[in-house]
């Protein structure tokens, strides 16, 4: 929906201004408007984030709650990315590497901005921005980011509780199973009563 609504023009100028806002955020405007309801994100003081001022002004992408939404889950996936977890060496390589290869900034953002669309959730943006710092880290490859984006599109915000306690206790018996288990199953997040090592416990525990 989101290529819908953008022509190519403003497509080709929001993913650049994502980049801008992911590595030069306005924190504390973010960290004052997070909490609050989807109007809330129409902010004045929020134009100074470059992708919220691009589309609070294009006044046709703001007019009901579905567009408002990828507003309200792209600040809040801003906000967790850049809570000082990352190491600055790891986001400068990251920032040039987007910098030195045009495609690979379109892919790469373009992708986190498509889901961020999707996601009704703040949890589930807060989730692809941690998936995110582990990629930008280099524990795992961008088709291993691409498989986990489609996991947590998949996932049920009520079972990440179940997951977190699943990942603290170091797996579950047979007398434990739930149908919350056999979804988180279903999702690839559980397999044969083990857990993936992509996501650390320390990061479950976030959300």
């Amino acid at each position: 929906m989101i290529r819908e609504i953008y022509n190519e023009y403003e497509w080709n100028n929001l993913i650049p201004e994502f980049k801008e806002s992911l590595f030069a955020p306005a924190i504390n405007i973010i960290s004052d408007t997070i909490e609050v309801g989807i109007d809330s994100v129409l902010s004045d003081s929020l134009k100074d984030i470059p992708i919220c001022g691009t589309i609070i002004n294009a006044g046709k992408f703001v007019q009901n709650i579905h567009e408002r939404n990828l507003l309200k889950q792209t600040i809040v996936f801003i906000k967790s990315f850049n809570d000082h977890t990352i190491e600055k060496n790891k986001l400068d390589k990251y920032r040039d590497s987007l910098k030195n290869d045009p495609k690979k900034e379109e892919k790469e953002l373009g992708r986190l901005l498509i889901y961020l669309n999707r996601f009704i959730d703040d949890e589930k943006s807060k989730f692809i921005a941690n998936v995110f710092k582990y990629y930008i880290y280099e524990f795992y490859d961008w088709d291993k980011f691409c498989e986990l984006t489609e996991t947590v599109d998949r996932l049920f915000v009520s079972d990440i509780s179940e997951l977190i306690k699943i990942y603290v206790k170091r797996g579950f018996s047979k007398k434990e199973i739930t149908y919350k288990h056999e979804r988180l199953i279903s999702v690839g997040l559980l397999e044969d009563k083990r857990f993936p090592s992509a996501i650390s416990t320390e990061e479950l525990e976030k959300f």
